[in-house]
């Protein structure tokens, strides 16, 4: 089990994988290439945790252009955010097929826990979410061009 004690947590979720893998797999193209970053914090992807709205708020940018945003349902025991690595993806990948997953932060120790039926692991160093900012998506950002444009209807327009 968890290393990381229950009083201690900032953030604790539970979300099916193949949900979860969905749900980053449409933010990941902001991702710049690894390396690619003009800042590290680019490189990953804020998770936002809702209690009171029961979803997660997955967001990346390239910091430049793009900043994507999905909002998706899981079940959160405790609100907060972290900031993932983005070369956790492969991770992300194995835990689609392993059913429910369990995933623990304390922004204490900026650590990760991730516990399914066949992974467990509560040591994933995380990047410090406070310095995320996304051009375009952050509200202060009044020069921006945004718009908003609903899953079901992009996926319409790809069919």
């Amino acid at each position: 089990m968890f290393i990381i004690p229950k009083g201690d947590l900032c953030m604790r979720f539970s979300i099916d994988g193949a949900e979860w893998y969905k749900g980053l797999s449409f933010v990941m193209p902001a991702i710049p290439p690894t390396g690619k970053a003009e800042k590290g914090w680019a490189e990953g992807v804020l998770v936002e945790a809702d209690e009171k709205k029961g979803t997660l708020t997955l967001t990346t940018t390239d910091i430049r252009q793009i900043g994507m945003k999905n909002v998706i349902k899981a079940n959160i025991e405790k609100s907060g955010k972290a900031l993932l690595r983005s070369n956790l993806c492969e991770l992300f990948d194995y835990l689609q097929r392993d059913g429910d997953i369990t995933i623990d932060y304390d922004s204490t120790t900026n650590k990760l826990g991730i516990l399914s039926q066949a992974y467990n692991n509560a040591n994933i160093p995380c990047l410090d979410a406070n310095d995320f900012r996304v051009l375009g998506l952050d509200e202060d950002d009044t020069t921006a061009k945004k718009f908003s444009i609903n899953l079901d209807v992009l996926k319409n327009i790809v069919d």
